[in-house]
């Protein structure tokens, strides 16, 4: 299913192959993306929060590939960017992502 482009969750947390870009048509790409819900507001939310709900993500991804192996095998090589987001209802918001090992941080977010 995560091959095909399916979006799966995991704990809460999604996980998909597939590429969306505004006015382009949806593709499978060949990056893992894990999206992880935060469990704070971004009012209260510091980085270091954040940076711990992230590695709380790519934990939950090692555990899930050394438990196990059809799943290692489907995403092994790949790389795997990692988002947290605000869902507010209506809608998300990114916080911040991890991507090819570089954290990016949204102004709502206090230092």
């Amino acid at each position: 299913m995560l091959r095909g482009g399916g979006y799966v969750v995991f704990r809460g947390v999604g996980l998909t192959f597939r590429t969306t870009i505004p006015s382009t048509p949806t593709a499978v790409g060949t990056t893992l993306h894990v999206r992880a819900e935060s469990a704070w507001e971004p009012a209260n939310l510091a980085r270091a929060k954040a940076k711990a709900e992230i590695e709380a993500a790519q934990h939950l991804i090692d555990q899930l590939r050394r438990e196990s192996p059809d799943f290692d095998q489907v995403i092994g090589g790949f790389p795997i960017d990692y988002e947290l987001l605000y869902d507010y209802g209506m809608g998300a918001t990114r916080l911040c992502s991890l991507v090819s090992g570089e954290m990016r941080w949204s102004s709502l977010l206090k230092e």
